[in-house]
């Protein structure tokens, strides 16, 4: 009885290993968001305790040149927060390729395994026709040595 043998095995092999590779892409590109996130979210609490202190020295009112000081922090704070938002923006659109191309490689994958399927399919029922065939030359040569 003949092995099977998918011919398309190291093409499913290496679809395989590029879909885990992918995957540990788009791990880290979650991760690069997140961070990307967090790191917004530290900025907009260092810009809430400038404008808290901003308004608690207005009250205060004697204080021109730290207050000055403080709204210069503020703006600086401002474009870091733009720009975080700009880097969030990339880093979702990293995530949404990488993710893009996991699902296509997804699909390659897949692919793959129905076509190995098929051809699996094909080889049992080839196997089957093959025994069925022997048995039936068993059973004939069988009857013509008790005629």
């Amino acid at each position: 009885m003949k092995k099977f043998r998918y011919r398309f095995a190291s093409l499913e092999n290496v679809r395989g290993l590029e879909l885990d590779n992918l995957r540990m892409e788009l791990r880290g590109a979650q991760q690069n968001l997140e961070e990307a996130l967090d790191q917004q979210q530290k900025l907009l609490g260092e810009l809430e305790q400038s404008y808290d202190e901003i308004a608690r020295l207005r009250a205060s009112r004697g204080v021109a040149l730290l207050q000055e000081s403080l709204g210069s922090y503020t703006s600086l704070l401002k474009r870091r927060l733009q720009d975080q938002a700009g880097l969030i923006e990339k880093r979702r659109n990293e995530l949404e390729q990488v993710q893009q191309l996991v699902s296509e490689k997804h699909q390659e994958t897949r692919v793959l395994e129905k076509h190995r399927e098929r051809q699996f399919g094909a080889y049992l029922q080839e196997m089957e026709r093959d025994m069925q065939r022997e048995l039936d030359e068993t059973a004939g040569n069988g009857s013509r040595g008790s005629d």
